[in-house]
């Protein structure tokens, strides 16, 4: 099977949840619930997004190079979804249960191509294809989300400025004439945001998973 169908097979399953997979907040609030009743649903919707998010997680790394099998996939989303499954109740922040999972797709990935390069044949490194445009794909759209849960959860005075700068890409002088502020003011409300983006837990989970 490719990795395109794998990604279309993995969509089929990822449908049974009732949030998607990128959604950081949702996934956190379920373990949560999961932890506080003991829940053998709860722990069902816990381990199916688990699964879900290790996968798509490996098979958006694998999109970028061909150097690497469909078997190496399986390897490595066993391993991270048995390491996360086996150590779930070890959780010490369970409002940050997706971050923890992403920490450990990554730490897998790292392994991995260490691994791989040292073993790997000179030839195959050499005429390994370069990443295509589409396979960064699912880290734009990612990183789209996070941004936009990341803004609704500043302040409301805030919130329209981060929006129009930040997801919608647009210059000072259009928020300026949009919003009738100052320029300064404006440039003053986007700092305030970055910096407080810049802390948001959600965010940083996602710009250490993909760096």
């Amino acid at each position: 099977m490719t990795l395109k169908a794998t990604m279309r097979s993995l969509d089929e399953v990822a449908a049974y949840l009732p949030f998607h997979v990128d959604d950081f907040d949702a996934a956190n609030a379920a373990f949560l619930r999961w932890r506080e009743s003991g829940d053998a649903e709860d722990l069902e919707l816990v381990e199916l997004w688990t699964y879900c998010y290790t996968r798509r997680y490996f098979i958006a790394k694998f999109l970028r190079d061909s150097a690497y099998s469909s078997t190496h996939l399986d390897i490595l989303v066993g391993k991270a979804f048995t390491r996360a499954r086996n150590n779930l109740e070890k959780v010490k922040q369970p409002e940050r249960f997706a971050s923890w999972v992403s920490v450990i797709c990554k730490n897998a990935f790292i392994n991995f191509l260490r691994r791989f390069r040292d073993h790997a044949p000179l030839d195959e490194a050499r005429t390994a294809a370069p990443p295509h445009p589409d396979h960064f794909e699912h880290d734009r759209l990612a990183a789209h989300r996070a941004v936009e849960r990341a803004i609704d959860r500043l302040p409301p005075s805030l919130q329209t400025i981060a929006r129009l700068r930040f997801l919608e890409s647009r210059p000072y002088d259009y928020i300026v004439e949009a919003t009738g502020r100052p320029a300064a003011s404006i440039r003053s409300y986007v700092n305030k945001a970055v910096v407080r983006m810049r802390q948001d837990p959600e965010l940083v989970a996602l710009f250490r998973e993909i760096v």
